[in-house]
């Protein structure tokens, strides 16, 4: 019979957690070679140690784990895994693109004597129309908002399904007050 090791001892010597691996057990990414009936311990062989490596390998190109388990799971054709390898370089590329596009505009900014006096663009995105009902004023507790919420509610029943949200917008904006709370609509 192969030598096989509990679950603490394969952990020690593939060096993942023995929370990973019974993780990796639960999806079937990598199952133990056998498990105990009567006490529920996981036991691995050694040849087991090249399967983790290579889903640790195939993991650390930025595979899901979804893709690593498909991956091992396939008789695996030369062809499905330089496929595989085509699509995570070009994948890969893609990032550096664009965190180079990044930097480049960081670069710019920096090189900039005056960016530090401008505010940081902003670009505006095109949404379909959404009603929004607003109130603007200045209370001088947060009790205060209640009623002005509850006038807004009254004036628009029926019309719109209200979602309070918490902003602290109005305290960045200084519109006088240290908080507000804004009512966001949506058409009924």
């Amino acid at each position: 019979m192969a030598v096989q090791y509990r679950i603490g001892e394969f952990s020690d010597l593939s060096g993942v957690s023995t929370k990973t691996l019974r993780f990796y057990d639960e999806i079937g990414l990598l199952p133990p070679a056998s498990v105990d009936a009567r006490t529920g311990y996981r036991r691995y062989r050694s040849q087991q140690l090249e399967e983790l490596a290579s889903i640790l390998a195939l993991k650390s190109l930025g595979l899901s784990l979804g893709d690593v388990r498909n991956q091992l799971s396939k008789a695996g054709s030369g062809k499905d895994r330089r496929d595989l390898l085509f699509e995570l370089k070009r994948s890969i590329e893609q990032s550096i693109q664009s965190a180079s596009q990044s930097l480049k505009w960081i670069d710019a900014a920096l090189a900039d004597p005056d960016a530090s006096k401008r505010p940081i663009s902003v670009v505006v995105k095109r949404r379909p129309d959404v009603p929004i009902a607003s109130v603007l004023v200045k209370v001088k507790s947060y009790s205060e908002i209640l009623r002005f919420e509850q006038e807004l509610l009254n004036e628009s029943a029926g019309q719109f399904h209200w979602r309070p949200a918490w902003s602290s917008v109005a305290s960045l904006c200084g519109l006088g007050f240290p908080g507000g709370r804004a009512l966001c609509c949506a058409e009924a």
